[in-house]
């Protein structure tokens, strides 16, 4: 993963795993499996929104996108 994807998509990986999920139209919480993972879950989708790469519906913002784009170069 380049520098620039981990600043582009602040959480990391898993805020990465869930931005992937979400744009596939898949449920962010497919790999949730355990209560500490539905915990994690929530705190990463809250900094997600707080980062404005995601909305209040969980959908991807421009930002959502550009932050993909970004770790796919």
């Amino acid at each position: 993963m380049n520098q620039e994807c981990v600043h582009a998509a602040m959480p990391g990986t898993a805020g990465l795993e869930i931005l992937r999920a979400i744009a596939a139209g898949a449920d962010p919480f497919t790999g949730c499996h355990a209560n500490g993972d539905f915990g994690k879950c929530l705190q990463t989708l809250a900094e997600l929104r707080r980062s404005g790469l995601i909305d209040r519906s969980q959908q991807l913002t421009d930002a959502g996108r550009a932050a993909l784009a970004a770790c796919r170069a």
